[in-house]
C-alpha cells in the first residue's frame, strides 16, 4: 500500500507540473466551453489523448471519454425532445448526434482541435486536415455536410471527455450538461438535423 501511495504522490506532482504550462489553454478553453471548471484538472485531463507524448504516470482521457459518451447518449435525446422533435425522429437523432463524424464536427466548430494536449506533429497535421476539410465542405453547405469528411477519432474522443469531465465537475447536473449541449453541438452539427 505504501508503494502505491508514493507512486499517487510522484504522478500527482508530474501532473501538477505539467498542468502549470497550460492554464492559460485552460481558461480560454473554458470560455469556448461558457463553463468554468471548479477542479480544472479534469479539463486539463480531457484534453489529453490516450495516444499522447504525455510521460506514462500522467493521466490520459479514457475514463472521461467514456463517461462523456454514456452522458451524451442521454443528454441528445432531452435536447431533441426539447427541441421539439417528433418521437419517430428522437433515434435516428440521437444516434447521428453522438457519432464520430458529428463530435469531430463539434470539435472543430467549437476549436477543441487548439487546445489538445501532448500530441505528436503527425497528430497536429493530421488535425490540420481535419480543419480544412471541415471549413471546405462546410463551405459547400447542405444538411449534413459533416458526414462527408475524414473522421479524426482523437478529436471525437476529446469532446466527450470534455463532457464526461463537465458532468464530473458540476456534480452531475442535466441542466448544466444540456446547456453545454446547446452551446457546443448546436452550431456544429445540430442545426442541420
Amino acid at each position: 500500500m505504501i508503494d502505491l501511495r508514493i507512486k499517487y504522490i510522484s504522478s500527482h506532482a508530474i501532473f501538477q507540473r505539467v498542468e502549470e504550462n497550460v492554464w492559460g489553454q485552460v481558461a480560454d478553453l473554458e470560455a469556448v466551453l461558457g463553463y468554468k471548471f471548479q477542479d480544472r484538472s479534469l479539463l486539463v485531463t480531457a484534453m489529453r489523448p490516450r495516444n499522447g507524448t504525455r510521460p506514462p504516470s500522467v493521466p490520459h482521457n479514457d475514463a472521461l471519454e467514456y463517461l462523456g459518451d454514456s452522458i451524451l447518449e442521454v443528454i441528445a435525446p432531452i435536447f431533441f425532445i426539447e427541441e421539439g422533435r417528433q418521437l419517430q425522429e428522437l433515434h435516428t437523432l440521437k444516434l447521428e448526434a453522438v457519432t464520430n463524424l458529428a463530435l469531430q464536427a463539434v470539435g472543430l466548430e467549437a476549436g477543441v482541435d487548439q487546445f489538445l494536449l501532448e500530441i505528436d506533429d503527425s497528430t497536429r497535421a493530421n488535425h490540420v486536415i481535419a480543419r480544412a476539410s471541415y471549413e471546405a465542405t462546410k463551405a459547400i453547405g447542405g444538411n449534413n455536410f459533416w458526414k462527408a469528411m475524414p473522421c479524426e477519432k482523437e478529436l471525437a474522443d476529446a469532446v466527450e471527455a470534455i463532457f464526461g469531465a463537465v458532468y464530473l465537475d458540476c456534480g452531475m447536473d442535466f441542466d448544466v450538461m444540456l446547456k453545454l449541449f446547446r452551446k457546443l453541438h448546436w452550431p456544429a452539427v445540430g442545426r442541420y438535423m
